[in-house]
């Protein structure tokens, strides 16, 4: 058996999260369109396989008007899954949908809480 795959990236942007700094984007959406050629077969079989992904740049406690979020760790970190929500939402996405998530600053201060509220 063997893959070929074929993708196509596009910037994801929200007016609902703060703008990405310099030349940045918010998200970054990866459709792939995976063709399994299976040759174990007397005749080859081809399947096609779609996958999405959506890579979404590190969040900070911005409103979406670039405004500082002032207060408790909380609500900066509620600010920071708003921000996340808004820009999966714009990618036809969701925290529900989460594979990972990478921030060993988030981890540091202790909110596990967050983790628990917005995934589970």
């Amino acid at each position: 058996m063997s893959a070929r795959s074929l993708s196509t990236i596009t910037p994801v942007a929200t007016k609902n999260a703060p703008p990405a700094a310099a030349s940045y984007s918010q998200a970054i959406r990866a459709n792939s369109k995976l063709y399994i050629i299976n040759s174990f077969q007397a005749t080859f079989k081809t399947n096609t396989l779609m996958i999405d992904f959506v890579y979404v740049s590190g969040q900070v406690p911005f409103t979406p008007d670039g405004k500082a979020v002032e207060g408790s760790i909380s609500e900066k970190a509620e600010q920071v899954f708003a921000n996340l929500k808004a820009i999966l939402e714009e990618a036809n996405s969701g925290l529900d949908r989460a594979v990972k998530s990478k921030s060993p600053n988030f981890h540091i201060v202790g909110s596990c809480f967050f983790y628990i509220n917005y995934f589970n």
